[in-house]
């Protein structure tokens, strides 16, 4: 009876050993510009797969590699400044092979308002001083290097 139960506690321990294994695998690819067909360097390459989110950013190349990814459902999501933000869902990550997932990104663009500059005609409150005259408040005279409230910095 004793072995019995020793045998089952043991068998028990070895199915939930095995039985908890996660499969893994890795997603990888190439981002482009879809007009020049030049790599983008630096995309940012997202994996949301059963709520685990992993990410990558692109090489010179513009390829990217992400590992460790959960076998199951997944979004990809590409996104670079200057460009619009492209989102795959509903891929499948296998455990047979990696997945290979290129994206081809398009420019965005945005037109600003015009931008005026003015200049401020103030004269300086000392009139024999040549180079500058411009004066500071005491928090401006805190935030230069050196001791606490000096001005001589």
């Amino acid at each position: 009876m004793k072995r019995l139960v020793i045998f089952s506690i043991l068998l028990f321990a070895l199915t939930n050993t095995f039985g908890t294994q996660k499969y893994t695998q890795t997603v990888r690819g190439r981002v482009i510009d879809k007009e020049t067909l030049q790599p983008i360097p630096f995309v940012s390459v997202g994996v949301m797969v059963n709520g685990v989110m992993l990410g990558a950013i692109t090489c010179e190349n513009g390829s990217y590699r992400v590992e460790n990814v959960p076998i199951g459902r997944a979004s990809v999501q590409f996104s670079f400044v200057g460009y619009e933000s492209v989102t795959m869902q509903n891929l499948e990550v296998t455990s047979g092979r990696e997945m290979l997932v290129n994206a081809e990104l398009v420019e965005s663009l945005v037109n600003i308002e015009e931008v005026r500059v003015t200049v401020n005609k103030e004269r300086p409150l000392n009139s024999y001083a040549f180079a500058s005259a411009r004066t500071f408040s005491v928090e401006e005279a805190q935030r230069y290097a050196g001791a606490a409230y000096d001005v001589s910095r």
